[in-house]
């Protein structure tokens, strides 16, 4: 089984049909590869729809450039993850940017941050309403097509006046116009072009044996568009459900937290988090809190070492080099205090609730980092660093990388920016500068990208 997020869905959905974007493959292809020609050209192979018109434009990067021909002949970007002309036609799609995944990212933002309940339920809801206005949409259609679809073939009939059709008295039709000779067979519903069979719609050489045969246009889209698989994709429907103050209760069977004998401190940090008991041990923190009103309780460890890098660096700010061997009770208060002041200048930019979210995850993470994942100590609470490790069995592995995490005064009701801290991995979504692109067009992509990095 491979690892990463390709090899699940490869395991998943061994049928899918595995692209690349363009866009960021470009990204990464013009940081050593540079000009407006090498530029042209790739996009040319991209767009380029049967092999022939491929292999030609392949032939001219290599003309231009034989080191630029050369970084597409690397297994990570196979030919018929790129180029339209290797694509397979049975999903009707000729798509070369990752706009659906980004579009539908953009179309939950407002909901990725929140709780994992309330996120879903935020989802949820929006597609329900989607659901049901696209119903409502789609009924005051009178048309057998799409109405979107509509649009892209009066674009397509404006191309196709520009052809000229030789008929044969059989199903096959040669066309003759810009670009050449192509053969349409009106029966198979194909063009020497592609374009007809990658996406489901007549292409302008198709178009044009279509009205000079005097045909409905409509009787050679594919299904796909019809107005009636439209109406069956939106026929199902999500039902609304109860509050949660309306849920029934669930009893936690878990076993309950050994009682001890603790030291309870109480400090404006563990008010400020609001931890009901801190309980200060010799290797360990533990906290017990309620996660929720129906009163499950939890336990969350902070290691020792964390406790003692934090410690060590807050003894060498104020000049003090002497040795410790173990955590009482008094010196967690000073730890904990300490914790309090090195956020001291985060305080005066971040906001009250921003403070006490970052200082809840911050314990959160040391008690269950995320794999491959490990944060760095610093005195400043607003700018977090971030140490990645390359997974195994993939092309960063056994490689460091180091995030750095910018939390803006209204967390989390604001996003954190996030780079990554020169030398950046090489990765079509990242900059050699540490930014991460994300973008809509062909050719633009956002100075970095923001996300929620903390717990929900």
């Amino acid at each position: 089984m491979e690892l990463g997020l390709i090899g699940a869905v490869k395991d998943l959905f061994p049928e899918a049909e595995h692209r690349n974007c363009v866009r960021h493959m470009y990204q990464n292809f013009k940081q050593k590869h540079k000009g407006k020609a090498l530029k042209d050209l790739v996009w040319n192979a991209a767009r380029a729809s049967n092999k022939v018109i491929f292999q030609k434009c392949m032939e001219a990067l290599d003309q231009e450039d034989k080191a630029a021909r050369e970084w597409f002949n690397n297994p990570e970007r196979p030919f018929q993850s790129w180029t339209r002309a290797l694509f397979r036609t049975n999903t009707k799609c000729d798509m070369l940017l990752n706009n659906l995944c980004e579009s539908f990212n953009r179309y939950i933002l407002d909901a990725r941050d929140k709780a994992i309940i309330t996120m879903l339920e935020m989802i949820k809801n929006k597609l329900m309403k989607r659901m049901y206005k696209k119903r409502e949409w789609i009924a005051k259609s009178d048309s057998s097509i799409c109405p979107k679809i509509v649009k892209k073939l009066n674009k397509i009939s404006k191309e196709a006046i520009w052809f000229k059709t030789d008929y044969s008295g059989g199903p096959r039709v040669s066309v003759d116009g810009p670009g050449g000779v192509n053969i349409v067979d009106m029966k198979a519903k194909s063009c020497t072009c592609r374009r007809w069979e990658l996406t489901g719609l007549p292409c302008p050489h198709a178009y044009a044996c279509i009205i000079g045969n005097s045909e409905r246009v409509e009787d050679y889209v594919d299904t796909f568009y019809t107005i009636e698989t439209f109406k069956n994709v939106y026929s199902h429907y999500i039902n609304p459900t109860n509050p949660e103050d309306h849920w029934p209760e669930v009893v936690d069977c878990g076993e309950a937290p050994i009682e001890e004998q603790v030291t309870v401190v109480q400090t404006d940090v563990v008010a400020a988090q609001g931890v009901d008991e801190v309980a200060i041990k010799g290797i360990e923190i533990t906290r017990l809190s309620h996660t929720s009103k129906r009163g499950r309780l939890f336990k969350r460890k902070v290691m020792k070492e964390y406790i003692v890098e934090v410690q060590k660096k807050k003894k060498k700010k104020i000049g003090n080099h002497s040795k410790f061997s173990s955590i009482s009770s008094s010196s967690s208060l000073t730890l904990l205090s300490a914790m309090s002041a090195s956020s001291a200048s985060s305080r005066k930019t971040l906001s009250k609730i921003a403070c006490n979210r970052l200082q809840k995850e911050l314990a959160e993470w040391q008690v269950n980092p995320p794999a491959g994942f490990k944060h760095k100590v610093t005195d400043n609470l607003q700018r977090w660093v971030i140490e990645v490790n390359g997974a195994p069995g993939t092309l960063y592995a056994d490689e460091t990388y180091n995030l750095q995490v910018d939390f803006p005064e209204h967390y989390p009701m604001e996003a954190p920016q996030v780079i990554f801290v020169p030398p950046a991995p090489l990765h079509p979504h990242i900059y050699s500068n540490g930014h991460i692109c994300l973008g809509h067009g062909e050719d633009s992509c956002t100075s970095f990208e923001q996300f929620q990095f903390g717990t929900a």
